[in-house]
């Protein structure tokens, strides 16, 4: 990560984030949703795909999530512009023939899995969803736990699960136990692995120790 984007209050990192729950959106509908500060108005066409799009119309400003979903297509409330799921402005009422090329929303890459829906935060989305590599392309299921709020940016609380001297410093596991390793599955996608052993000399080695023989196994 480079210096001066770590916890840096107005810098988005590229990947994926989850924006709702996938059943929140039905087809056919528009959700006025934000994602760390922008206005998003999301909706999920006839075809059952899920579309992300900037919040305003490009005539007046209008919020998109105030119109209705035509097809695949989004038809904005005030002067009936239409927008495509790749942002164009593909119809305006009152204009004869094909609107101009700058009439244009930014659309989002957005992908659906896990129950959830995403969106990926750059141009392009090199790759789906991440998943973990011992599951990926097999049948599992997945549980949607309970939602919590954090008044920080999101990089503080991700790196949270990695930190070796926060669980050192503040939860007081001895140093041994957790070493994280690093291994990049793709661009958007790091499993970091520990593989610290489980110490015999300290009272709480000796309680997991039951369970785990050597490394404590933590991706």
């Amino acid at each position: 990560m480079s210096e001066g984007l770590f916890n840096h209050p107005t810098a988005v990192v590229t990947g994926w984030y989850w924006l709702c729950r996938a059943s929140q959106l039905r087809r056919g509908r528009v959700k006025a949703l934000r994602l760390l500060g922008r206005e998003l108005a999301v909706y999920r066409g006839a075809d059952g795909q899920v579309v992300a799009l900037d919040a305003y119309c490009a005539h007046m400003g209008a919020h998109l999530a105030e119109g209705r979903v035509e097809g695949n297509a989004l038809r904005c409330f005030f002067h009936r512009w239409r927008y495509e799921a790749d942002g164009r402005c593909s119809d305006i009422p009152c204009l004869e023939g094909a609107p101009p090329t700058r009439a244009c929303v930014r659309s989002w890459p957005t992908a659906e899995k896990h129950g959830l829906i995403w969106i990926w935060t750059g141009e392009q989305a090199p790759q789906g969803v991440p998943e973990p590599p011992e599951l990926a392309g097999g049948d599992y299921e997945w549980y949607m736990a309970n939602r919590f709020e954090k008044g920080c940016h999101p990089n503080v609380v991700l790196i949270n699960a990695i930190d070796e001297q926060h669980f050192r410093s503040v939860h007081r596991l001895p140093g041994e136990i957790l070493r994280m390793e690093p291994r990049v599955q793709s661009e958007a996608n790091i499993d970091f692995g520990n593989v610290g052993r489980v110490p015999t000399r300290h009272w709480f080695g000796r309680l997991i120790g039951r369970f785990y023989a050597g490394p404590l196994t933590y991706t």
